[in-house]
């Protein structure tokens, strides 16, 4: 939304009081405004009543209709799968910019039915990701006080009830070898959770983790991009975070294991999301981009950690395959080309 908003103007509103402060701080030259929920004679209600365009990263079906503004939709994360039941809940919209081939794919299998405007703007996120400059790079090792002279190994899971964490990020902790720095990102659902099981987790792993040089816990230091820009190697559920990487060509390494284990994200994708069979087999290709700790049989992170980095050129061609089919061409243009199909369609 930001990197939007840099573009064509306007106002970011939400009715948490916690993500305006987040935004604000995350990007503070972008202008935002609360809604008040049981007050809509004030603030961002009566922002959205007046306004021409309204774009959203959800469908808020029982609350947008009542703005006659045109409502297009942009899309959170990287989307994997698109079934019949979330192209039902986008025919409210005008307009809907669709993150790459991938989710076009997916929509012509039911928009004989529906009939949606769409056009394919890339991933407007792109446009934040640091330049992979030794500078940055340096900076961003620094903000989190790990040793620039080592390479860098990123565990970024999926949200607990069906990633990793509780499987994975103790023994991830003790087996990574000391000669690379380690950074644990919990996911955002989990990091901020004021779960008993999750907050007993933290502790124990935050000990682990002082125990060995260069390893760190990052909740809020550094956005997920700047993580990524430093990662040698990200350690994944097959999620957003592994799909995002492959902009930076990173290497990949799969822990395939509980509910995010290739036979478990199949067996989701069919019976919950119904995608089509040749999208579930294309989406799982992500498999491909590197080896997994568990399904190829390593004896411990160490060892499938120094074989995903060592034998990184080995799925080069897989990751470039992967990235073109979710994302189209790698460039950071998606916003001017949302602004330049909002000037041609209401301008």
């Amino acid at each position: 939304m930001a990197v939007l908003q840099r573009q064509c103007g306007g106002t970011f509103i939400s009715n948490r009081k916690s993500t305006i402060q987040t935004f604000q701080n995350l990007y503070p030259d972008v202008k935002t405004m609360r809604r008040h929920r049981h007050f809509d004679w004030i603030g961002g209600h009566q922002m959205l009543k007046k306004a021409d365009i309204i774009f959203s990263g959800a469908t808020y079906g029982k609350y947008l209709p009542q703005f006659t503004a045109k409502k297009c939709m942009l899309f959170h994360g990287t989307y994997g799968s698109v079934s019949p039941s979330v192209v039902e809940g986008w025919t409210g919209f005008d307009h809907l910019f669709l993150i790459g081939p991938r989710m076009e794919r997916q929509l012509h299998r039911f928009n004989d039915k529906y009939n949606l405007n769409y056009s394919v703007s890339g991933y407007i996120p792109f446009a934040l990701y640091p330049e992979q400059t030794e500078e940055n790079r340096l900076t961003i090792l620094r903000k989190l006080g790990l040793n620039p002279d080592k390479k860098t190994v990123v565990y970024t899971p999926s949200k607990s009830t069906v990633g990793t964490w509780f499987h994975c990020a103790e023994d991830i902790a003790k087996e990574t070898p000391a000669e690379y720095n380690l950074i644990l990102r919990p996911h955002p659902n989990q990091a901020y959770s004021s779960k008993r099981k999750d907050k007993l987790s933290f502790k124990h792993i935050s000990r682990l983790t002082k125990l060995r040089p260069d390893c760190s816990i990052d909740l809020s230091i550094c956005s997920l991009p700047e993580l990524e820009c430093v990662a040698d190697l990200i350690i994944s559920d097959a999620n957003s975070p592994a799909e995002e990487s492959l902009f930076y060509d990173c290497a990949q390494l799969f822990a395939d294991a509980n509910r995010s284990s290739r036979t478990a994200l199949r067996e989701f994708l069919r019976t919950v999301d119904k995608l089509h069979e040749e999208d579930i087999d294309e989406n799982l290709k992500l498999f491909d981009c590197g080896p997994s700790r568990y399904a190829d049989g390593f004896n411990n992170w160490a060892e499938a950690i120094n074989d995903a980095i060592q034998n990184k050129d080995k799925y080069a061609q897989a990751r470039s395959r992967c990235f073109k089919y979710i994302f189209g061409e790698k460039d950071t243009h998606a916003a001017k080309r949302v602004v330049n199909t909002l000037t041609e369609l209401y301008c």
